[in-house]
């Protein structure tokens, strides 16, 4: 995992996907306004001895970093919501693809990864840009899920409503998909499960095990540890390779048992199968991309 996707990832799982992307922005993007302001600070209590002014100057720093936040996310043309809303389609033929954009969204940081509509063997897949600040693509949008810092089960959700659902295709892969991470095994591991919830209240959960049907987004990471980089599952295949050949996504096809159903959320639970005594960010989380139904 990349240092700057590694710690936004842990400010995200211990803050949310908003409040971590705006402590990580507050370190990394503004820091230039604090430790100036933190050094002024520390000069006008050396030359004038005076704790107001200095505790005036070091908020105002502060102050103007928040402000310059709170601008760029204003101006967001894809933004993060505080809670998942229904979920639009695409119709193309007898395939509906869903837009990520209006449920809880973080965001694959690659910005050559493909967006636009695009066929996979006759299948639409649909893949959104995020767009942050004056236009500028710093990613794809995505829909993430990891356990709780203390370990337990994480949620999010997928809200649609369509009928009549046969198939699914879905563009995911995973994050912190180390071979063993602090002497804990994380290959062929459950990390979590894709629920998915019908009109008739039954549901169908798909397991989500890493190195069988998902592995890690960076494959080929050129970190000395090891990450899960193969697939043995059926029904899963590579969408995309980046062009430095170290990144991916993959596309999984479910069948749904007894369809087809009127499809009315998905759920992703993000735990680990295993307890550990490792906190909740430093365990794998996975990702969607894109998810196309086929319908009846």
């Amino acid at each position: 995992m990349e240092k700057k996707s590694r710690t936004l990832d842990i400010l995200q799982n211990m803050l949310g996907s908003v409040g971590g992307h705006l402590l990580y922005d507050f370190l990394t993007r503004q820091w230039l306004f604090w430790v100036t302001g933190t050094i002024a600070s520390g000069v006008v209590q050396f030359v004038f001895s005076n704790p107001t002014a200095t505790i005036v100057v070091l908020a105002a720093s502060i102050i103007v970093s928040v402000a310059v936040i709170a601008y760029r996310y204003a101006t967001l043309r894809i933004g993060s919501a505080t809670a998942p809303q229904l979920t639009f389609a695409t119709r193309t033929g007898k395939f509906l693809s869903l837009t990520l954009s209006s449920s809880n969204i973080s965001f694959y940081d690659e910005v050559f990864s493909p967006y636009g509509m695009t066929l996979v063997k006759g299948v639409p897949v649909q893949i959104h840009p995020y767009v942050e600040g004056s236009n500028r693509i710093i990613g794809h949008v995505v829909v993430r899920v990891g356990p709780n810092k203390d370990g337990s089960a994480g949620h999010n959700q997928i809200i649609c409503d369509i009928k009549g659902v046969k198939r699914l295709f879905v563009v995911w892969t995973a994050g912190n998909g180390w071979e063993t991470w602090d002497n804990v095994q994380f290959a062929g591991k459950r990390i979590g499960s894709l629920q998915l919830n019908f009109a008739d209240g039954e549901t169908q959960s798909i397991p989500v095990i890493l190195g069988k049907n998902i592995r890690e987004w960076i494959f080929r990471n050129p970190s000395p540890q090891k990450v899960v980089s193969t697939l043995i599952g059926p029904n899963i295949d590579q969408f995309w390779e980046s062009i430095n050949g170290q990144r991916t996504l993959d596309l999984i096809q479910i069948d749904i048992t007894n369809g087809p159903k009127d499809l009315r959320s998905i759920t992703m639970i993000g735990e680990f199968e295993t307890p550990t005594k490792l906190s909740g960010e430093f365990l794998p989380h996975f990702q969607i991309s894109a998810v196309t139904c086929k319908v009846a």
